[in-house]
């Protein structure tokens, strides 16, 4: 296995071990087990919330603001294409701060010579371990306001 080499195999082997060995019916519950395991290893303390069960209305700039409202955010992020999309006036009228992210994507030791961008989050956590969510939010231009 390619990440075998890497200094914190062992601590996410478990985990993936039997991601790949159980019997997924829907792909939306392998997405979510992912998606909780990711948080948890990288301090995230977001609740996720199907949006499947919101009843959203709208679309794009409409869409988000409706979803915003629904889960009591005060503030959304969106990803730098957002501000093609977003009508600013509407979410503060809301009293919803909108940010817009702009991610540099940081370099950190991986198994191999060399930096490969743009990998998953395992190949951050397999590598860097603990210090993993720091190296995320040091790419983040946007991170004092978002925190």
């Amino acid at each position: 296995m390619f990440y075998a080499r890497t200094p914190f195999f062992r601590d996410h082997a478990p985990f993936l071990e039997e991601v790949y060995t159980r019997p997924w019916e829907r792909l939306i519950d392998l997405c979510e087990h992912i998606l909780l395991y990711l948080f948890h290893a990288l301090a995230i303390g977001a609740q996720v919330v199907r949006a499947s069960t919101l009843s959203l209305a709208g679309v794009k700039s409409d869409l988000v603001l409706d979803l915003c409202r629904k889960t009591g955010a005060r503030t959304f992020v969106f990803g730098a294409l957002g501000r093609q999309y977003a009508r600013i006036p509407d979410f503060e009228a809301a009293g919803i701060r909108p940010v817009f992210q702009e991610y540099h994507h940081p370099q950190y030791p991986q198994a191999y010579p060399g930096f490969e961008p743009g990998m998953n989050a395992f190949d951050l956590l397999m590598n860097v371990g603990p210090a993993s969510r720091e190296v995320l939010l040091a790419g983040n231009a946007t991170r004092e306001s978002i925190r």
